[in-house]
């Protein structure tokens, strides 16, 4: 199991979303597993989502689903049994 922390500073949501999915595809390869990545709020999470959602479905190895107080009970739960 490899574990990787990566910090990065950034000014913008769409650098951050441009960086962490950036850092999610190289730090992850073909390993399976969870990537939970940790922002600011939820504009930037959909930044996030909507970028990474990009990869997923060129490569088809990958779910992404957000998390945030803001998504109905349903939602949330949908990132704790997703498979």
């Amino acid at each position: 199991v490899m574990v990787s922390l990566m910090v990065l500073v950034v000014a913008n949501a769409c650098a951050c979303a441009c960086a962490c999915a950036c850092a999610c595809v190289q730090t992850c390869g073909d390993e399976p597993g969870d990537v939970l990545v940790f922002v600011s709020g939820a504009g930037e999470i959909a930044t996030v989502v909507e970028y990474l959602a990009e990869y997923a479905q060129d490569t088809k190895r990958w779910v992404v689903l957000p998390l945030h107080a803001g998504l109905s009970v349903e939602g949330q739960d949908r990132c704790a049994t997703a498979q």
